[in-house]
């Protein structure tokens, strides 16, 4: 007995075995439910099928969306359905077949198909989008355009599966697509591809948020060249989600290493050291270089200008103390910092600002340009001071030295040091 004859309707006045004839007539009758029963059988010849899909009966139609022996060119009619429901079946169905799809694409069935593809993908139901994508994503002869369509979607749930995984997507299509403005999180799917080339990669670089630039630097297979690796570097020292994949990204130069040891955690050195990657020339400039910081921070503390600035409890107190009678100003605070008294000065604004002192310690003692001048702002003190501690107690390169505006205010926006504040 074959499959077909095994199929049990679920309408009495539908036969097992169905004939051209008999389809026909039934496909006149009265009750809805007796249609439906004929559309959801799998011997109910294509023109019969054809004649249902436009039936006043959303339930007859939505059969006729399911059954794969529907015609393609009642499928494409279909598309154009008024009611959601028959368009979401039809396109998970058309879901199912399209990895069969024929590889000569003269044929008539291939041409259909793709329109209804088409008509899909711009469908304006999520959920039909949606599973279209998902579909396509890993299919290496599926129709670029429309991967392409979907790959600029508007919601991000549909576009990312092809941003992440579609083979037809070019480079030309991925660059085309970061600089058309797209949606949020376009940038960080196309990141996490298998295979970023270096232009990809420079787009996303130039481009693209933090977030986006964690991704691609979290991605071994992205392809990053010199330039936009010594951007990521410029920005680095502030952005300490950028740290660990920094420190393991694949064939790290010997200059790139030096440049990391002068920033990142020492936990992250003594991981670089452990490396089995790292040429052995490259290992002597990176052992060089964790000596010459570990001095250089011993040397600090011997000044009260390492980051144990904020440990002694007796000078927070006094801070604490004129604060209480109104003194602590920032008169007396600059005093202090011409003077040396680092110690002091991290417990001032940790008074003023409200925040830790071991983080205000840590931030001053760093690299961190944009976060000193948010504890300043936040403390109330001049964009002239912050600019002072930015170079005299975190060393901050000239170049990378934020300075007050020409009107002497701070150069970030307000909303901008507020959210620096969030990160601490």
């Amino acid at each position: 007995m074959s499959p077909q004859n095994k199929y049990i309707p679920s309408h009495p006045k539908i036969p097992n075995r169905l004939d051209y004839e008999t389809a026909s007539h039934l496909a006149r009758d009265d009750n809805a439910n007796v249609r439906k029963a004929l559309a959801d059988h799998p011997d109910c010849p294509p023109e019969v099928l054809y004649y249902l899909a436009e039936d006043d009966d959303i339930g007859v139609r939505r059969s006729v969306a399911c059954n794969v022996k529907t015609p393609r060119k009642a499928d494409l009619l279909l598309t154009g359905d008024d009611n959601p429901d028959v368009r979401f079946d039809l396109a998970g169905k058309i879901a199912r077949v399209t990895p069969n799809l024929p590889e000569d694409k003269r044929r008539t069935v291939y041409k259909l198909t793709v329109d209804i593809l088409a008509a899909l993908a711009d469908d304006q139901l999520e959920r039909v989008r949606l599973i279209l994508s998902e579909t396509l994503k890993d299919m290496p002869n599926a129709p670029r355009d429309i991967v392409k369509k979907l790959a600029s979607d508007d919601i991000h749930a549909v576009a990312e599966p092809v941003l992440k995984f579609s083979p037809v997507l070019t480079e030309a299509d991925l660059i085309d697509i970061i600089y058309s403005a797209p949606v949020q999180g376009a940038l960080s799917s196309i990141s996490q591809r298998s295979t970023v080339t270096e232009s990809v990669a420079d787009a996303i670089v130039e481009k693209g948020s933090e977030r986006d630039i964690t991704y691609l630097l979290e991605n071994p297979k992205a392809a990053i060249s010199d330039k936009s690796l010594d951007n990521i570097l410029e920005r680095a020292p502030e952005v300490e989600d950028w740290h660990k994949p920094l420190t393991r990204r694949p064939a790290l130069s010997s200059k790139t290493v030096q440049r990391l040891a002068s920033f990142v955690a020492m936990n992250l050195l003594d991981d670089m050291q452990k490396r089995l990657d790292l040429d052995d020339d490259t290992l002597v400039i990176l052992a060089q270089a964790v000596e010459t910081r570990i001095a250089d921070q011993s040397d600090q503390g011997d000044d009260n200008n390492g980051i144990d600035w904020g440990s002694d409890n007796a000078v927070l107190k006094h801070a604490q103390e004129l604060h209480k009678r109104g003194k602590l100003t920032a008169e007396v605070i600059e005093e202090a910092f011409d003077e040396g008294k680092r110690q002091f000065v991290v417990a001032a604004v940790s008074v003023l600002s409200g925040l830790d002192t071991a983080i205000i310690a840590e931030t001053f003692g760093a690299q961190r340009p944009r976060r000193t001048l948010a504890i300043c702002w936040k403390a109330g003190l001049s964009a002239h001071f912050a600019r002072l501690v930015q170079v005299q107690m975190g060393r901050v390169r000239p170049d990378r030295v934020i300075g007050p505006t020409d009107e002497g205010d701070f150069a970030l926006t307000p909303n901008e040091l507020t959210g620096l504040l969030k990160e601490l």
